[in-house]
């Protein structure tokens, strides 16, 4: 495992390279690129997911959530809720999946803990 996939790398960077999720964010990631993300409000972490293409998996967050709890925390703070997002180039999904689960440990997110993901 690479520095680049180390789990709790990983983890600092969701918690340290955040940006305002506006509808444009998705348009600098690319479409394909694997990788994890974060939804922030403040310092307290509202969902952290996974997605082998990030592009596609963050544009379907702002068109048609599904998750009421994170659907509810992007109506009630539209403005303030962040983003955070760590492309892992070449990392396949079964290691995508283990960096997720440790990074849902660490940060505890909301609207994971309310689908089992916890």
């Amino acid at each position: 495992m690479s520095e680049r996939t180390d789990p709790s790398r990983v983890v600092q960077v969701l918690q340290q390279c955040r940006n305002a999720f506006t509808y444009r964010v998705d348009r600098f990631i690319r479409r394909d690129s694997p990788g994890i993300y974060a939804f922030w409000l403040g310092p307290k972490c509202l969902y952290v997911g996974m997605s082998t293409q990030l592009g596609v998996r963050i544009h379907q967050h702002r068109l048609q959530e599904h998750n009421d709890v994170l659907l509810r925390w992007f109506h009630a703070f539209p403005r303030q809720i962040e983003i955070a997002v760590a492309t892992l180039e070449g990392s396949a999904r079964t290691e995508l999946l283990k960096i997720e689960r440790h990074a849902i440990r660490a940060l505890m997110p909301e609207a994971n803990k309310t689908h089992g993901k916890h």
